[in-house]
Parts: C-alpha cells; structure tokens; sequence
C-alpha cells in the first residue's frame, strides 16, 4: 500500500489556528477585535473575476482566517492558502489590510514540499511583497525579483497574494461566509506557547506546548529524537536498513494489516514492507510518548499537515463540521491531483474521489485507517469503530 504522497487539510480545517493567532496579533496590534474562523467561498465565479488574470491553481473554496475589524468594520483578514509551486503545493500565511487600498501586510511559506525552489521561504525573497497593493503589478521579472531555481515557485507567490485579495474582496461583497470559531483573546490573558517544527523525511514534525521555564532544554532533546527517527526512516527507505523503530512498526503494520486478511503492506514486490500509510501515525506516538515522559501535559503535535495529535480538547473544522477532539486526527486524500494511494487489492491507484478523516486516541491507527478508507470506503467504518475510532467522509 502506497500511502498518501500529500494530504492538504485545506477544505475546513483549524489547525493553523495558534499561527495565525500569534501572526494576527503581530499584524494587527491595534484591532478592535480578532476573530478566527473559516472563510467559505460561495460565489467562486465572481472570487475568479476578482483574482483575474491571475488564475488558481488549487481550487479552494474555505480558508482558515483571522479577521481583523475596527469597531463593527472589517479592515484586514489573515489567511491560510495553497498554490502549486512546481509540482506540489505550497501552504502560505498571507495578512492583508485595507487603509484605503488593500495591501500585504505579512506573508509567510508554513510547508513547502518541494525538492526544489525552497529559496522562496528567504525573508529576502518574501519581503518583496510586504506593501504591495492590488493596484502593483506583483509580477516575476517586473516588480519581484526571481529566484535562480525557483521561478515556477515564486509565480505560485504571486498567485497567492492574488488570491487573497480576491478572498477579501469576496468577503466584504458578500460572495462568501464566514463560520466563527472564537475570538482571540488578548495577549496578556494568554499563557506562553512554544511552536517549533523540524524536518522529518520530507515532512515537518510541528509540535507545541505550554512553557514551563525548561523549553530550551527540552527542544534540544525533540530535535535530537527526531533527527534520529528521521535518519532511520531514511536508511530504511533508502537502503532498506531495518533498525528497532522499523522492526517494530513493520510488526504492528503487519498486525493491523492481517486482521483484514486482503490488505497486505508487502505488495511491492522488492522486499520492502511499504510504511507509507502508517509511519507518521506511529513518529506521531512516539512523540507523543516523549512529550509524557517529560511530564507536558498540554501540547499538539502535527506531521505532514495530515496528522495529528491534541492532549487537550481542541475545537476542530473537519470538512465544514466543528467537532471536538482530544487524540488523534488523521487525513487521506483521493479527491487531489497531487495525492497518490494505491490499492494492493486492485492493483492500482484509487480513483475514487474521496477525502476522508480518522479520529482515534492512537495516531499510528488513525494514519493506517484513514488510507484503509481511502481505499476501501464507507465499508471501513465498521471495521474502524470496532476499533474506537471515528471516520469522516465526504465526496
């Protein structure tokens, strides 16, 4: 079973909530009021007349934001948002505001997953858009300057800034709603949170948790433990070198796996169990693991922006629906040109257009039954609630 080669939370989702928190706060200092939620996009027609002639190249149609109003007034809204750089999609933070004329006010790169091109994350590169209005060009070769290696990734920034104007613009014309979610609460009443991400594979690990005056130290050790998990699971991939995470998670997978008596993770032919279905799941667990040993009680975890893991109770949007969740939250996605699941059964790619969620208090299940669905569709969910989870579909 091949697993999800990238699974994109974009159509409702709240997990960038405590970034673009701390990022609306930085932007906006003297707002009334901030407000988070998720932007749905009813008129697409009239939000690709606004972005013209720039053209989308993800089709998104909810965007997690933060408004930012004076008095009863919305003057600037802070967005996550996608745009494909070369092959793969690029995941931004982008804030814009309106003092006359809309312009940017910050962007940022929140998970690049190219090869290639990742020059565009520079501050020297993304600070080119800081003031740009709707009214400049915004344009590579013109008003932005390219990046050797980079061009189709910095057209997709261009692109992006388009498109959040033209979210704006959809917004306050009435073309889209807005679900709220919460009202951010001051800086002052909020306790410290410490966000950091390290490079897993080709996938960022991001984890955050409460400061309890010893996060230096403890950071230190997280990003030691995960540059080993990294380096075994790339020798594995790579060289085929089995360490003892590797034996045991080709043990449990297996497991897992023979209970279904089709479903079967050898099915490549070279030897080589395929993990790619499970092992964030389980580099999840063992994070989690490492956050209890350490006595922290309250943080996330999030590995390939398609899964999870809350310790407390999180309110999240899972595909348009606002539900609580303490533990795991895996997705898979067939619905995407760039995802890519195989059935072992068929012997071939799904085609099916499916994009399907598994909420469990193990990661490492949630990640294995979220492909499981992918593949097998709503006949997994017996199958998972036997097992304690939750499955989300929509099509």
């Amino acid at each position: 079973m091949v697993g999800v080669a990238i699974c994109l939370f974009v159509l409702g989702n709240t997990l960038f909530g405590e970034k673009l928190s701390d990022v609306s706060r930085s932007v906006f200092p003297a707002s009334s009021s901030l407000v988070y939620g998720v932007v749905n996009i009813r008129d697409y027609g009239g939000f690709l007349n606004f972005m013209s002639p720039a053209k989308p190249t993800v089709e998104e149609k909810s965007f997690e934001s933060v408004l930012a109003y004076d008095g009863d007034k919305i003057f600037g809204l802070c967005s996550v948002l996608n745009e494909i750089g070369k092959e793969m999609p690029i995941t931004f933070i982008v804030c814009i505001s309106e003092p006359g004329k809309l312009r940017v006010d910050y962007i940022d790169v929140l998970v690049y997953r190219e090869t290639r091109g990742g020059e565009i994350r520079s501050k020297i590169f993304l600070n080119q858009f800081k003031g740009k209005s709707e009214q400049d060009q915004i344009s590579v070769g013109k008003d932005i300057r390219n990046i050797r290696g980079a061009t189709l990734s910095a057209w997709a920034t261009t692109r992006v800034v388009r498109k959040t104007f033209a979210l704006f613009k959809t917004l306050i014309s009435g073309g889209a709603d807005f679900k709220f979610i919460r009202q951010f609460s001051s800086q002052s009443e909020r306790e410290k949170f410490i966000r950091r991400c390290f490079l897993v594979g080709d996938s960022y690990l991001c984890v955050g948790f409460k400061d309890k005056g010893e996060s230096d130290l403890f950071l230190e050790e997280l990003k030691s433990f995960s540059e080993k998990i990294s380096r075994d699971f790339s020798d594995f991939y790579f060289f085929n070198k089995n360490t003892p995470y590797i034996r045991e998670l080709i043990s449990k997978y297996s497991r897992l796996s023979s209970e279904l008596g089709f479903f079967n993770i050898w099915w490549r032919g070279d030897g080589k169990a395929d993990l790619g279905g499970v092992w964030k799941g389980y580099v999840v667990d063992l994070i989690r693991d490492f956050f209890q040993k350490n006595n922290i009680k309250d943080y996330e975890i999030s590995f390939g922006w398609s899964t999870f893991y809350f310790s407390q109770e999180n309110p999240v949007d899972v595909f348009g629906k606002v539900i609580n969740i303490s533990g795991a939250i895996s997705v898979s996605d067939t619905w995407s040109g760039y995802s890519v699941i195989f059935n072992p059964v068929e012997g071939n790619f799904v085609r099916e257009r499916r994009r399907v969620a598994v909420i469990h208090q193990s990661a490492e299940f949630s990640d294995f039954a979220s492909t499981l669905c992918a593949v097998w569709g709503e006949d997994c969910v017996k199958y998972v609630s036997q097992h304690g989870g939750k499955v989300i579909f929509i099509y």
